[in-house]
């Protein structure tokens, strides 16, 4: 693969791609498409659009001055609770930006596509049953990224994402709030606490993100046109995965200390899925390395 195009480089999963991308990938060269740029141009080629988005047209002019041989897309939007306004929001960075990508590169010969999906796409089991707005926009893209595999010849993989964690994490997600409230003191309400859930390591959903490039040069060596889906499970068996009530133990072994959670305060949402599993195999040859024990050990050390 020489030449990339990365999306979502100032996020987290992508910020964590980019601290290592010269170390693990050193023949890429990476086109980072951002809206900002701190300190990404010392590194990489980057392109900005002219206004809030890219244009089909700017998109077009990159793709011929940079053609892409792979796409490594970790853009996303994400909101729980939304809007009417923010639900075109949701719309533009989830399913027409990346649609404009590939439409822009009609003419990019053996083109590859390296995506990322949610677990929230897929309630009881289900190929297509999304439980939120964001998941419905995320699994609408896995539809389009079909089409394009197969109107173009090229390939794609689709990496389903469940929980990720891990150090200097700004999301509003549960793991963070655990340092949060260890750090301040406050506390938190829960739900009852019985779900289990599967939390993954940045470290390691990094190191699939590694074996699947290296799997997406090889379908192309091969010619494979095809769209794969995998899951990145924190589990094989989902009876092992630990529930809410143990991450929360596991996390205060880790931190030496109790934190302010209150189960029971707050129900079980609608829908809750309590037993985490996909119908797609996981990444062949990746499983996670990083256990939860030393994953919240490295976590409360970085933030000291």
């Amino acid at each position: 693969m020489k030449t990339a195009w990365l999306t979502g480089a100032t996020g987290y999963l992508g910020s964590h791609f980019v601290s290592r991308l010269k170390a693990r990938h050193p023949e890429m060269k990476a086109v980072a498409l951002t809206r900002k740029d701190p300190g990404l141009s010392k590194v990489f080629t980057v392109a900005t659009p002219k206004a809030q988005d890219f244009s089909l047209e700017e998109l077009q002019k990159l793709a011929r001055t940079h053609p892409p041989d792979l796409i490594v897309h970790f853009a996303t939007h994400f909101l729980n609770a939304y809007t009417a306004e923010e639900s075109e929001v949701m719309i533009d960075a989830n399913i027409r930006f990346p649609v404009r990508m590939l439409e822009a590169c009609r003419d990019c010969k053996g083109l590859s596509f390296l995506n990322f999906g949610s677990f929230y796409s897929h309630a009881d089991l289900s190929l297509d049953e999304p439980l939120s707005f964001y998941a419905a926009s995320k699994r609408a893209f896995e539809s389009f990224l079909q089409y394009y595999v197969q109107a173009l010849s090229g390939n794609a993989i689709t990496l389903k994402l469940y929980d990720v964690y891990g150090p200097k994490d700004p999301r509003k997600k549960l793991i963070p709030k655990f340092v949060e409230i260890l750090k301040s003191g406050a506390s938190m309400d829960l739900s009852p606490g019985d779900q289990k859930l599967s939390l993954v390591h940045v470290d390691d959903v990094m190191a699939a993100t590694d074996i699947a490039i290296s799997r997406l040069a090889q379908n192309l060596a091969s010619r494979k046109s095809s769209h794969e889906i995998f899951q990145l499970p924190a589990a094989s068996d989902p009876n092992a995965l630990p529930s809410l009530k143990e991450i929360v133990n596991e996390f205060e072994r880790a931190a030496g200390k109790k934190i302010g959670v209150r189960f029971g305060a707050l129900p079980y949402r609608e829908r809750e899925i309590m037993r985490p599993t996909l119908p797609f195999e996981s990444l062949p040859d990746w499983k996670p390395k990083v256990s939860l024990s030393e994953g919240f050990r490295l976590l409360i050390q970085s933030e000291h």
